[in-house]
């Protein structure tokens, strides 16, 4: 009888200790945040101060043609997740730049969606991000043969391309005598010009602005 007993006992104890250790397994599961949608890979995986982070994935396709996958970012805050982005289908890649362009001590990001073509054409989207939330304060569609969008110096930094000089015959795209670079800094409600200026650009130059955010495309 008193073995019986002991034996019963043994039973109760594995049987508790098997099902903290499912609990603390499921309480992991749960907690782990969604990084993209099922079955994607991720690409980059950076953090945003303290609590956020910011990931490029990809969805399918063949990795010898990179415009035949689904490319996309997302923004998370522990277990939360505050922004999901999906570039348009046939889009090459999609890329990031952090940095604080508002001045307030939380980086915030830059996404870049490559819309392929023989431009370099692609989608910038300025976000604004504080504990909590992201906001996308600008988007716009810009070439490498016009100019690009950086994060620098705490601001946006714009670099756009100002009266087209004669093109050479053998570049498709091309070409411009200044470019406008403007350093932009969000307020909270609008756009404020930090700095701007209009430096001569000296043959051949046909990138105005300089490659694109993850580099030529």
């Amino acid at each position: 009888m008193r073995s019986t007993w002991i034996a019963l006992v043994a039973i109760l104890a594995i049987g508790l200790g098997g099902a903290l250790l499912l609990g603390r397994s499921l309480q992991k599961t749960r907690a782990k945040p969604s990084l993209g949608p099922r079955g994607a890979r991720v690409l980059t995986n950076r953090a945003l101060g303290s609590a956020q982070r910011v990931v490029t994935w990809r969805l399918g396709g063949h990795a010898e043609e990179p415009s035949s996958g689904l490319y996309g970012v997302t923004i998370v805050e522990g277990t939360r997740r505050l922004y999901s982005h999906r570039a348009r289908q046939g889009a090459e890649r999609v890329s990031v730049e952090t940095g604080d362009f508002t001045a307030d001590g939380q980086p915030d990001v830059l996404v870049f969606d490559d819309t392929d073509g023989s431009g370099a054409c692609g989608v910038y989207r300025a976000l604004v991000t504080a504990a909590g939330s992201v906001r996308q304060v600008q988007a716009r569609l810009l070439c490498e043969d016009q100019g690009s969008i950086h994060l620098r110096d705490g601001g946006l930094s714009v670099s756009v391309g100002v009266r087209r000089a004669p093109k050479p015959r053998y570049w498709a795209h091309c070409c411009y005598l200044f470019v406008r670079r403007t350093l932009l800094r969000w307020d909270g409600s609008h756009w404020v010009r930090v700095r701007s200026r209009l430096p001569l650009l000296r043959p051949p130059h046909p990138v105005p602005g300089g490659h694109a955010p993850g580099g030529p495309a």
